[in-house]
Formats: structure tokens, sequence, C-alpha cells
């Protein structure tokens, strides 16, 4: 028999807040589905029926957590872009160990919805209708890449290659990029604002590797 939703969703509620813990006490995302299911107090099967898979245990968990970039700022759109991303960097670097092991247990790639993709695109729709962004922007292709290029941002940072004080810089700096690529007039020095305060952070922080010796073997 079917659960009824309520039932279902406290069933998967139990079972992410039961990975959670594990995750924490571990530090490590390698535990089976079965610790999970006692660890959650409910039968082995649960978890497979309701999330699939562990990575989908833990996809479901990124998702959760990433809730917060929909609570940025209700600004100017292109502004947004870059808000929801410190929003996002800020969480992950508050609990470094707890959502490293997350996203490498994830198997995140190429899930481009767990960073938004779709805000991203909500976001760029609105900004083409204000005249900010080119009516002929490529919305789902550009939403697409925005995503995929955080995706790989925070697979280096979840293997230790990218450090967390160069989360948010190094995003911006990219989506800034890319976003001058189809910027009108009406935006165009807001993106550059946030281009050049990436920049200055960058140069800050040196070339990626050196002096912060996230390039190690």
């Amino acid at each position: 028999m079917a659960l009824a939703p309520d039932t279902r969703q406290a069933r998967v509620d139990e079972i992410l807040d039961a990975a959670a813990r594990l995750i924490r006490k571990r530090g490590d995302s390698n535990f089976t589905m079965r610790v999970l299911a006692d660890e959650a107090g409910l039968s082995p099967a649960t978890p497979f029926n309701l999330l699939g898979s562990k990575s989908g245990v833990f996809r479901a968990l990124l998702r959760r957590s990433l809730s917060t970039l929909e609570s940025a700022p209700s600004t100017h759109p292109i502004d947004r872009f870059f808000l929801s991303w410190e929003l996002c960097a800020e969480l992950y670097a508050s609990d470094e160990v707890y959502f490293r092991a997350l996203v490498i247990g994830s198997q995140i790639v190429p899930d481009a919805a767990l960073l938004g993709m779709a805000i991203a695109e909500s976001l760029l729709t609105e900004a083409v209708a204000l005249g900010s962004l080119a009516r002929n922007t490529p919305v789902r292709p550009f939403a697409e890449n925005l995503d995929l290029m955080g995706v790989g941002i925070l697979v280096l940072w979840s293997r230790g290659l990218l450090p967390s004080e160069r989360l948010v810089a190094q995003y911006h700096h990219g989506m800034a990029v890319m976003l001058s690529t189809v910027v009108t007039d009406e935006s165009r020095a807001r993106v550059a604002k946030w281009l050049r305060s990436a920049e200055r952070v960058l140069r800050a922080l040196g070339p990626l590797g050196e002096a912060d010796g996230s390039a190690a073997t």
C-alpha cells in the first residue's frame, strides 16, 4: 500500500536526519544503507523504496540544505545571482567536514538541479524581462552552464583542491564573466562591480594552489 503524502515525507525526513547524524559522527559518507536504516529505526528496504539509492539520499540532503539559495534578499535579479551563491558558500564553509562528505557521497555531477538551476533560470528570465540581459539570452542553456560551473567548483572544494576562502570569489568571477556576454547597459555597471570585487579577492589570495597549498598531491 502506498504511503500517504504526509507519512511518506515524514519517513524521508527521518532518513535524511539519520544520514546527517551519521555523516557528522563519522566524518565521511562511507556507511551502508542498512546502517542508515538502523540509524533511522526503519526497515532496510525503506531508504531504497523512498530515495532509490545512497547517492539519492545525499542528493536529497543537499537539496534540503540548499533551500537557503531561495532566501537571498529580494533585490535586483542580477544581484540575487551573486547573493545566492554567497549564502550557499557560507553554508558549506560553516560545516566543512559535513558538506565535503555530503558532496562526495552525492556523486553530484551531473545533477544540475542540486545547485539551484531552477532558481538561476527564474532569475535569468526576470533579468531578461527587466531589460537587464539581452532579449535573445538563451535562458535554459545559460542556467545550465552557470550551474555546472558551480558543480565543478564544489567538486574541487569537496576534494580539498579549492580552499573555502576562494568559494565565493571563484564562482562570482566566472558568473560575472558569463553574464557580461549578455548584459545590457541597464546592468553593465552592476555586473562589473561584482567582477571587480571577485578579482580583488582572487588577486589577494594569489594563484590557486600556490600560497594556499590547495594543489596537494
